[in-house]
């Protein structure tokens, strides 16, 4: 369940109410430590002003927090603490997992083996069928409000280029399940090799 901005421990860290460990600040964002965290480092992003959900934020609000989750995330690599990787994690409503209702983003370092990870559904990697893909597609860009007439051009454009037929399609999944397993196995073997994965900035 939401709270009120005078009730939400996010934002009396931002008002100094609370102690937290600050990270980084700027006019419209702030990141300090997680109390809880995940894995050693887990830093948390918020916007300064109160807003339970992502759809609650101003549009001016939103890349800022990118922006300083970039800056961190580079940091991270650079510190000292043990990071291979970064997982950007947000969680939106109870559902998912949120449990302090201010908006916040996560940074957690990561590194092979280090046993964190997301859950999957049993059937995860399964080629969804295009049908099924427009299908949702179509729901969620009517909630957007777009006007269809726009979408009808542009959804018949890209079905000329990449589903013409369905000889198309199954060629298109049969080269996404090679890229897939080459993929999978670059992978294996670039970890076996140890080959850092730190990208330069």
């Amino acid at each position: 369940m939401a709270v009120s901005a005078r009730d939400c421990i996010f934002c009396k860290i931002v008002l100094r109410e609370v102690p937290a460990s600050i990270v980084r600040e700027d006019a419209s964002t702030l990141a300090f430590m997680d109390i809880r965290p995940m894995n050693p480092g887990h830093v948390l992003v918020i916007p300064k002003a109160h807003a339970a959900y992502v759809e609650d934020l101003p549009s001016e609000a939103v890349g800022p927090i990118l922006e300083a989750a970039k800056e961190i995330s580079r940091a991270m690599r650079s510190s000292g603490i043990r990071c291979e990787a970064v997982s950007f994690y947000l969680a939106n409503g109870v559902e998912a997992g949120q449990e302090v209702f201010h908006v916040h983003l996560h940074l957690i370092p990561r590194w092979r083996g280090d046993g964190f990870g997301l859950r999957v559904r049993a059937d995860y990697g399964r080629m969804a069928d295009r049908a099924e893909l427009d299908g949702f597609a179509s729901k969620i860009r009517t909630a957007l409000g777009r006007s269809p007439r726009r979408w009808v051009a542009h959804r018949t454009e890209i079905r000329s280029v990449t589903v013409r037929s369905a000889s198309a399609e199954r060629t298109f999944r049969a080269v996404g399940n090679r890229l897939v397993f080459s993929l999978r196995k670059w992978s294996q073997r670039n970890w076996t090799r140890k080959i850092p994965w730190r990208l330069s900035s």
